[in-house]
């Protein structure tokens, strides 16, 4: 096994101290495997403030985990490069392991993830560069030093396929303006601001390694042309970014116009359609009312006529009874009277001379 070393650049915004004494975390853990039904899980610890332990999933026991290489801090520059020392590992010849030729992308994206918060990129773009890793032990303060020009090159390689993607992308909006008559369902109209804001994120973290001061040769007044073209890419890819913002956010204020008129037609459809039904329902219980009313007043007179009528038949009917009352109690007096008379009469009849006793 032979001792190599790692050259990470950790990325800071115009030469911020790493934060070492205060880490955003102690400990990370990760499943790096591609097959979801196989995990491999790895697990990184801080060690004496500022190595690292690696450890991996024991084979025998899925829970616990084994010391697999350590990182030994060694140094770090200003403009955010941390320099670790290590001893070759491997699990097996072409499974995880730390050689001279190959180092973990994962293990470098969780290592930045100590000392590092995604404040301007996306979280999935800053695992894209390649971590540097030599035999050779580098002194990270030289001027031009090989790990600063790498991860400048790496940037230049980032952002120039960003750029690709984004000249792609516009001619395929281009192509369903062409088709599309109605610009609203474009969707792809709102895909495009998060792609910048990617871009802004390389282009911040860009600029702290392209203005460091241990870089002097990658300029656009660089004698080299190689280390010329890098630094014009550099500094305009990021204008190009800027004009596609412009050209889309035109587009995007004529949809947002476009959908607020359509919403206000279907809102004033809507209002309209609502206004006509409750309309329909007034003048609909208006007319029921008046039938009503109508019915209403017929029942009205109909019981005023039938209690009129009523009441003359009871009035006709009780002077009726009347009458007949009074008839009868004559009739009843006189054969009263007849009656009283008849039995003077009778009393009359059988009472004896008195001198006949």
């Amino acid at each position: 096994m032979e001792k190599c070393f790692a050259y990470l650049w950790i990325p800071t915004i115009s030469h911020t101290q790493i934060p070492f004494n205060k880490p955003y975390h102690n400990e990370l853990e990760e499943n790096i495997s591609d097959i979801p039904e196989d995990e491999f899980k790895v697990k990184l610890k801080l060690s004496n403030g500022k190595d690292i332990e690696v450890y991996v999933q024991d084979e025998n026991d899925k829970n616990s985990y084994v010391i697999f290489t350590t990182l030994y801090y060694e140094d770090f520059s200003h403009n955010g490069t941390v320099k670790y020392s290590f001893m070759e590992a491997s699990l097996s010849k072409d499974g995880f392991r730390f050689t001279a030729d190959t180092f973990p992308e994962i293990i470098y994206h969780m290592i930045k993830s100590f000392y590092h918060i995604h404040e301007f990129h996306e979280s999935e773009s800053d695992s894209s560069l390649q971590p540097f890793v030599s035999k050779k032990d580098i002194d990270i303060h030289n001027m031009d030093n090989e790990a600063i020009h790498h991860y400048l090159k790496s940037h230049e390689e980032a952002i120039l396929n960003l750029v690709k993607s984004a000249k792609a992308f516009l001619q395929t909006i281009k192509k369903r303006e062409a088709k599309e008559k109605n610009k609203s369902a474009i969707r792809e109209y709102y895909a495009f601001p998060s792609m910048y804001v990617m871009a802004l994120g390389y282009d911040t973290y860009l600029n702290s390694i392209y203005n460091s001061v241990y870089n002097s040769k990658c300029r656009i007044s660089a004698n080299k042309s190689n280390y010329r073209q890098r630094a014009f890419n550099i500094e305009n890819s990021i204008k190009y970014f800027h004009v596609l913002n412009v050209v889309f956010n035109e587009r995007i204020r004529e949809v947002n116009t476009l959908k607020v008129l359509q919403k206000a037609e279907v809102n004033l459809d809507a209002i309209t359609k609502t206004a006509r039904q409750n309309l329909d329902a007034i003048v609909k219980t208006a007319e029921e009312s008046t039938i009503s009313a109508k019915k209403s007043i017929k029942i009205t007179i109909y019981g005023i006529w039938i209690s009129l009528i009523l009441g003359i038949a009871s009035i006709a009917y009780s002077v009726y009874l009347s009458k007949e009352s009074s008839d009868n109690l004559k009739k009843a007096g006189d054969e009263l009277r007849l009656s009283t008379k008849d039995m003077q009469v009778y009393k009359d009849s059988i009472l004896l001379p008195k001198d006949t006793l």
